[in-house]
């Protein structure tokens, strides 16, 4: 790791490497970054739901590359749709609103560079209190691999000794089977927080840490800005 890498995590480790103890009743502050439509929906509408795939840019990006990206992480959303109705109580969604629970920089989003240039001038960071068991919290780093289709381990060594085992048997129509599940099982370590975040697997681990919610209402609402625009 770089000395940037190295101070990054430094910094993640003095200001986010906690254990979090949570009361299912309590209300906790995320923030998320919509374009202004939504903004202006909820305003109107007095509540925000998502009926579409929520992914920055999705108002900018069309065509081969909107069909490229939805495809390829398709399993994914699909996933963390199911996990929700699994985990949150009289969950329905079908789309969920993304926002932040941790991150670097949580308390000024606005001036983040890549939510600058994915929305284009046109987004909104909205800071909002919601009931703990609404939400439903997972870890940035290993949900990568969930993206990606592959197996989220705690250590180095178990990782190798996955990758070894389907490789030898991802083609074997029985066993095969039983590496995809054992895939799509080990995604359900991203909302395992503490084990991630004591994991030196995943260097990141507790630094950002992502939200899933059904919904947004207006009176949740605390705080709005504008992104400021960087491109």
């Amino acid at each position: 790791m770089d000395k940037v890498g190295n101070l990054a995590y430094n910094l993640g480790s003095c200001f986010y490497k906690r254990k979090e103890v949570f009361k299912l009743s309590e209300e906790i502050t995320l923030r998320t970054v919509q374009h202004v439509r939504d903004w202006e929906e909820l305003q109107r509408v007095g509540i925000l739901r998502r009926n579409e795939v929520d992914f920055p840019g999705r108002f900018s990006v069309k065509g081969e590359l909107l069909d490229l990206y939805l495809g390829k992480t398709q399993l994914a959303y699909a996933f963390m749709v199911n996990q929700m109705r699994k985990r949150i109580a009289g969950c329905s969604v079908q789309y969920p609103i993304w926002a932040w629970y941790k991150h670097l920089s949580l308390s000024n989003l606005t001036t983040s560079p890549i939510h600058s240039w994915l929305y284009k001038g046109e987004g909104i960071s909205i800071e909002f209190k919601i009931s703990r068991d609404k939400v439903l919290l997972s870890d940035l780093q290993p949900w990568s691999k969930v993206l990606s289709n592959d197996y989220i381990a705690l250590d180095s060594e178990e990782y190798s000794e996955f990758k070894k085992r389907e490789k030898k048997y991802k083609n074997d129509p029985v066993l095969g089977k039983e590496i995809e599940a054992e895939i799509v099982k080990s995604w359900e370590r991203v909302f395992d927080l503490e084990a991630i975040e004591t994991s030196d697997y995943h260097t990141y681990g507790g630094v950002y840490v992502q939200a899933c919610v059904e919904e947004i209402r207006k009176e949740q609402v605390v705080l709005v800005e504008s992104l400021q625009p960087r491109f």
